[in-house]
């Protein structure tokens, strides 16, 4: 049986979206991915990686970082 909410409950799809952002900064990216920004501004100049553009701001898919990732993983896979 479903009850009312309360306002001072948070939804928990509410608080995973907040945890897990679709967009991240530069410095997360580089954060997430354990390398410098250098090598991220690298990898992005390779077309490995595609920033996306707000207004100033320059963030990246938390999606294509994890296909990076993913990518890199098949590519030693193969090399094995």
């Amino acid at each position: 049986m479903l009850r009312p909410r309360r306002e001072n409950e948070v939804d928990q799809e509410s608080s995973n979206e907040a945890s897990h952002p679709l967009l991240v900064s530069v410095t997360d990216t580089a954060r997430v991915l354990a390398i410098g920004r250098t090598t991220l501004y690298e990898i992005v100049k390779s077309g490995n990686l595609t920033p996306i553009h707000i207004r100033r701001c320059v963030r990246f898919s938390m999606y294509e970082i994890t296909e990076y990732v993913e990518s890199l993983t098949r590519g030693q896979a193969r090399a094995a």
